[in-house]
């Protein structure tokens, strides 16, 4: 398989001019980013980086990111894109989990002095001088063509962090093949070309993220930053000054475009696709979304970090057949839904969600007891409950370890988010359970209402009582004003608890 690296490199070298990497400062053209990885593939080089070694990314969306990323690639370095959101201390603990001896920070000052006093022997690569901190700066220049590393496509290429919705984050180990493949598969379906634009709104940081530059760089088109969900008036205005053709998000981004009403402005015209994944969706939000949006295509898709990115898709055309399904398994994969024994089961039974193919994770960085966990003869154990159809599209239920146990009876959460997000008003629910000594577990749901709309709790339970059995109705039901959630916006099932603490002592403060 041709390499990930010399892949870019030969569309560099084809389409010098394609312009690829938009901000309010400037325009790179495909050219000019390659002389910019080259200069800093070369001062990596220079300060004693060697193959395998691991070079941490730390920062929001920005060309300077993308010229970092490249760069330690291209000269056989390992990267380790980390969460600018998190405090220094847990970035430095990642840091020194993944071994890595070069830092790219791009963060205010104050965060970057942060962060070197934890960790001062790291080399640190700065897009701007530092007083008293030893660094390599970001070249803007090339004096010379990097060589780029010969590597095997099955080698090592990054280190992503799980985004810890179920706790501890993980690193998973992706090889250049792996990234290569999904992408170009990714580029086939949703039809890519260098005629399409996308907002970099997604952190690269997170695997759907890294997914959306490594395709659109691939296809030569065209990534602009600067958009901001905070600020709705200038997305729309980036929307309509470069045209934007597709829109990529998570469930949550879309509620949040839905309730604002802000999918239906006009300055979207552009856009030919909208593709949605990070997190279950409610067929009811889906058929909203491509309301707002008529005569546009819509793309549900399944992935995970351990799978690169991309596991399933429901192209367009299949959505009315099948609208709660995540779709046919990507090229050269295999889907196969077990039971708790590994032993197949027929269509129609929910079960453990098994994937075998190119984006399978080589394992969790020096973690290989957990590796023996997901892993097993090529197959990749996914942590989701899920049932196929006699057709082959794929069901997800859940994540098993979200399961709840019910009066003897499993229940998923997203069973009944689906049924309470149904609710005219309602922009979030997350469910989980708290203990019950005759039940065993009982749901609770969390809620999150639009602006100006009051939701009581007997409004909740009369439209449960209508959608569900009897067992399945929260017992417990909080409004909120937030649910908590990774910094790509997916929700933290297992922070849910913390909210519920918080309730409580502000209601004991209010007696007190």
């Amino acid at each position: 398989m041709t390499d990930l690296i010399a892949t870019l490199a030969r569309e560099a070298r084809q389409h010098p001019q394609r312009v690829v990497l938009v901000d309010a400062r400037a325009s790179l053209t495909l050219g000019e980013l390659w002389q910019r990885v080259s200069a800093l593939g070369e001062a990596l080089q220079q300060a004693g980086l060697q193959p395998g070694d691991r070079v941490a990314l730390i920062g929001a969306n920005s060309p300077a990111w993308v010229q970092a990323w490249l760069a330690a690639l291209a000269v056989g370095g390992v990267v380790v894109p980390l969460n600018p959101e998190l405090r220094a201390a847990d970035q430095a603990a990642l840091v020194a989990h993944a071994e890595a001896d070069f830092v790219f920070i791009d963060q205010p000052a104050q965060k970057v002095r942060a962060l070197h006093t934890l960790i001062p022997e790291k080399q640190f690569v700065l897009c701007h001088p530092l007083e008293g901190i030893s660094h390599l700066l970001l070249p803007e220049e090339a004096t010379s063509v990097v060589p780029l590393a010969a590597s095997i496509g099955g080698e090592l290429a990054c280190i992503l962090y799980t985004s810890g919705t179920t706790g501890s984050p993980k690193g998973v180990m992706l090889s250049h093949d792996s990234l290569l493949q999904n992408a170009l598969d990714v580029i086939d379906y949703l039809d890519l070309s260098e005629k399409d634009v996308a907002l970099a709104l997604l952190p690269f940081y997170y695997s759907f993220g890294n997914s959306i530059l490594l395709t659109h760089l691939l296809a030569g088109a065209r990534l602009v930053f600067g958009a901001s969900l905070m600020y709705p008036e200038k997305m729309l205005a980036l929307v309509a000054e470069h045209g934007v053709t597709g829109l990529y998000g998570v469930p949550s981004l879309f509620q949040m475009l839905l309730h604002k009403r802000l999918l239906a402005d006009p300055r979207w015209a552009s856009r030919r696709f909208v593709a949605q994944a990070g997190g279950a969706m409610s067929a009811v939000a889906a058929d909203e979304i491509e309301r707002a949006l008529p005569g546009r295509s819509m793309f549900v898709m399944y992935g995970q970090t351990e799978a690169t990115a991309r596991i399933s898709y429901l192209s367009p055309e299949f959505r009315r057949l099948c609208p709660d399904s995540v779709g046919w398994p990507m090229p050269d994969t295999c889907i196969q839904v077990r039971d708790e024994a590994q032993q197949l089961l027929p269509c129609g039974q929910v079960g453990q969600v098994w994937i075998r193919g190119p984006g399978v994770m080589l394992g969790y960085w020096r973690n290989p007891e957990a590796t023996e966990q997901v892993l097993l003869n090529g197959w990749l154990n996914t942590g989701d409950m899920g049932e196929l159809d006699q057709r082959g599209f794929l069901y997800i239920r859940g994540r098993r370890s979200d399961m709840l146990k019910v009066s003897g009876q499993r229940l998923h959460p997203q069973e009944v988010e689906a049924v309470i997000c149904e609710m005219p008003g309602v922009e979030e629910c997350a469910v989980d359970g708290v203990d019950d000594p005759v039940a065993g577990q009982v749901p609770r749901a969390f809620i999150v209402t639009a602006a100006g709309v009051e939701l009581s709790e007997r409004d909740v339970l009369r439209h449960c009582r209508e959608q569900l059995a009897a067992w399945k109705i929260p017992r417990q039901i909080q409004m909120v004003h937030a649910l908590p959630k990774t910094g790509s916006g997916k929700i933290q099932r297992h922070r849910l608890a913390d909210i519920d603490i918080k309730n409580q002592r502000k209601q004991s403060e209010g007696h007190a």
